[in-house]
């Protein structure tokens, strides 16, 4: 799906035939006993109320607005991809997800 981060492999849902559901993408998504959780701008459910510099924070350190911190996949992604790419880039990941449309799926 769109995007350098390749976000929606893990954080939208697939149909029973293991697809992108792409009528619910990045709306979350459970892959055994990953769960990955909504990242639209949906307030109540996504992102919503994260700023831009929360955003930003958190893909180059993995920290939440809350002050928790992301484990496993999600872990791996930031350390070994997301905090090494330049700012500008992370910015344009930034401004993607805030276009996207809410979805009010947890």
């Amino acid at each position: 799906m769109e995007g350098p981060g390749h976000c929606a492999q893990c954080h939208t849902p697939r149909n029973l035939l293991g697809a992108l559901d792409h009528r619910r993408a990045y709306a979350g998504s459970v892959l055994g006993e990953l769960h990955a959780p909504n990242i639209t701008p949906d307030p109540g459910h996504g992102i919503g109320e994260w700023s831009e510099t929360d955003l930003l924070y958190f893909f180059q350190t993995g920290m939440t607005p809350d002050g928790d911190t992301v484990s496993g996949e999600m872990a791996k992604v930031i350390r070994n991809g997301l905090a090494k790419l330049p700012e500008e880039d992370l910015r344009a990941i930034v401004e993607y997800l805030k276009s996207l449309p809410p979805i009010a799926a947890e």
